[in-house]
This record gives C-alpha cells, structure tokens and sequence, in this order.
C-alpha cells in the first residue's frame, strides 16, 4: 500500500512539475522532441526553451521515475499527509518549487489504492 501511495505521489509531482512548466513558459513558438525505447515507450522529451524529461519503467511497462532538468528549477519537495490510508481517506500532497516559478499545493483522493 504504501508503494501505491509513493507511486501515485510521484506520479502527481511529475504532473504538478509539469503545469508549473507549462506555465512558466512564454508564449513563442517551441520544438519538442520525443524519443522512444525499443519497446515504444516514451524515453526522454526535449524543449528547446530548457526543459528535458527522462522517464524510467518497471519490468511491467509502469513509469516509476520522471526526471526533469529546467535552468529555473533550483529545488523541488513534495511531502504526503500521511503514508497510509485507508478506503475514502484522502492524503495531502504538498508540492514547494523553489527557483523562479510559483508554489503550489495539490490535493487528491485515491479511495485506499
């Protein structure tokens, strides 16, 4: 349960990261590059205004690991309310970037899975 918990709060970081790059970015014209692995899975994204994501998988085809490079991003935390839940309980993510972006908060409910 608790690896499900970790999963789906990295999982949320990556996403949050991703809004937060998003909308950090200017409006202009940007390449995007995707390259795939041999299994034709999503291996690593390029911006050409900065950002870079490399994804990593499991054994079952699962990204277990996003990994972003960006010249603004100087620290990001995320931290669960709890480590455990319960069927209905819900958990508090905390998301705190540090660098030249905005701090947010995401809260979702994952019904104990």
């Amino acid at each position: 349960m608790k690896e499900r918990i970790m999963r789906h709060a990295s999982w949320i970081a990556g996403l949050l990261l991703a809004v937060l790059t998003s909308a950090s970015v200017q409006a202009a014209t940007t390449t995007i590059n995707y390259f795939y692995d041999s299994h034709n899975r999503l291996q690593t994204v390029i911006r050409d205004d900065g950002p870079t994501y490399s994804y990593t998988y499991d054994a079952a085809g699962n990204i277990t690991r996003r990994d972003t490079s960006a010249t603004w991003l100087s620290s990001l935390t995320v931290s669960a309310s709890s480590t455990t839940i319960a069927p209905g309980q819900s958990v508090t993510l905390t998301a705190t970037v540090a660098g030249s972006s905005p701090t947010g908060t995401v809260q979702f409910q994952i019904n104990g899975v």
